[in-house]
């Protein structure tokens, strides 16, 4: 009864042309608002990412699809169920189709390691036309497209239709990618080793170690740390060494000086007075 009751308001605010998204409506966080969307697009735009092993590209290159866990694609799939699962990178990429891909590093960096078969990658996808080949494809290319639903009577197979719009990326190469990755730091690893081999290595290499310098700053810090803790233990060592040297001083001329004056006093205590 008592979530019900906080429920109000929260229901009250997804209903609102005005709503606000992820927001908590009580001290105690029990009920809150969470990514929905006051309002959405009419029109669905996707970014088709194709691949192909060809080494030119003209009229004649074969392009074959690449396909993800949800977003769609192929016309012939049957839309996925995502709730309580989020495809991330499919919900990226339905993003990124509202942009250009300069705006996305991360797309260009998608591309990439497509480019070099990264496995990591590869398990984001659902489908790779390259992943059991020998060969790796040569250049990758995105598509833009406009996607709807066919008629719910409509005779075919397909539950999308779409219609192509323009060229989201043109074909690129792994190479050329290298300057544009370099720049934000996203250089792929194959590349990176290629121009170390090369003699122009992107990190310098230490040459008793077989990784990047960069790599060995941990232990560089750690031995620092350990060497800053022994000094500051031998000087510590000396500090009290002083310090007790100085104190054991300090109270012996505390002590001559109490000894004086006591026998000033006594003196004073002896000598007549005079009248």
């Amino acid at each position: 009864i008592l979530l019900i009751f906080l429920s109000i308001p929260v229901v009250q605010n997804l209903l609102s042309s005005q709503q606000q998204m992820n927001t908590s409506f009580d001290s105690f966080r029990l009920v809150n608002t969470y990514g929905a969307f006051g309002s959405i697009t009419k029109e669905r735009t996707e970014v088709i990412l194709e691949g192909t092993t060809s080494e030119t590209i003209n009229t004649f290159t074969q392009w074959e699809e690449f396909e993800f866990k949800c977003k769609p694609g192929s016309v012939t799939r049957r839309p996925c169920t995502i709730s309580p699962y989020h495809y991330r990178l499919d919900w990226l990429m339905w993003f990124a189709a509202f942009q250009e891909y300069q705006h996305n590093p991360w797309f260009v960096n998608l591309v990439a390691k497509l480019l070099e078969g990264d496995k990591g990658v590869r398990n984001l996808i659902a489908y790779d036309p390259f992943e059991n080949s020998t060969t790796l494809p040569k250049y990758i290319r995105a598509q833009h497209y406009q996607y709807q639903y066919t008629p719910l009577l409509a005779d075919t197979n397909a539950f999308w239709t779409r219609k192509y719009l323009k060229p989201y990326m043109p074909p690129v190469s792994l190479v050329q990618l290298k300057g544009y990755l370099d720049q934000h730091g996203l250089l792929p690893r194959k590349v990176r080793e290629q121009k170390s081999k090369s003699g122009a290595p992107i990190t310098q290499r230490h040459k008793y170690f077989n990784f990047d310098a960069k790599n060995i700053s941990y232990p560089i810090v750690g031995l620092c740390i350990i060497v800053v803790l022994m000094l500051m233990r031998l000087f510590r060592r000396e500090l009290d060494m002083y310090y007790d040297s100085s104190v054991g001083s300090m109270n012996q001329d505390i002590d001559r000086i109490m000894s004086t004056t006591t026998r000033i006093e006594t003196i004073d205590q002896i000598k007549p007075k005079s009248e």
